[in-house]
């Protein structure tokens, strides 16, 4: 959300203020949810792995359910800002960071056809999710029936897309 007199964070936003150009990587990552802790860790630590040249790729992120997020992820560019509270060397600090791996958001409910279209993308090379143990029942065999609403149901319709 945009404060009064805040610019909302966007790529153009962002290439303002730093210099040189952010990272237009390749999308490697396929992450099933947009919850706190994907963003927070794993987005995080490919932020940094990409700041030192260790991975190169951003991340696309799924939306694991009806009423998810993707759409305010998409309206700042997949940037958000991350602050990091803790102890460090026995004091405290807060430091804020924008992420920059989040390349885009995809709602699978709205959008089918772009979210199977990820699977022919011969740059992925990991899925990442946290998405809860409810969501990985043994329906797999009604992958068509169940698509929308199973975890597991939409990791093997995506399988069965990258190898046809």
């Amino acid at each position: 959300m945009e404060g009064e007199g805040m610019e909302r964070l966007t790529r153009a936003a962002l290439e303002k203020r730093v210099k040189g150009k952010v990272q237009d990587y390749p999308c490697k990552v396929v992450q099933f949810g947009e919850g706190n802790f994907l963003r927070g860790f794993v987005d995080w630590m490919i932020d940094r792995m990409n700041e030192r040249g260790l991975f190169c790729g951003k991340v696309v992120v799924v939306q694991p359910i009806k009423s998810g997020l993707v759409d305010e992820l998409n309206k700042q560019d997949g940037l958000y800002t991350l602050i990091l509270r803790g102890l460090h060397k026995g004091a405290v600090e807060s430091n804020t960071v924008i992420i920059t791996c989040v390349s885009h958001g995809i709602n699978p409910y709205e959008n089918y056809d772009k979210y199977l279209e990820l699977a022919r993308n011969p740059d992925l090379k990991v899925i990442v999710s946290n998405c809860k143990r409810e969501l990985y029942a043994n329906h797999i065999i009604l992958v068509h029936q169940v698509w929308a609403v199973l975890f597991s149901g939409k990791v093997v319709r995506y399988c069965l897309i990258s190898v046809v």
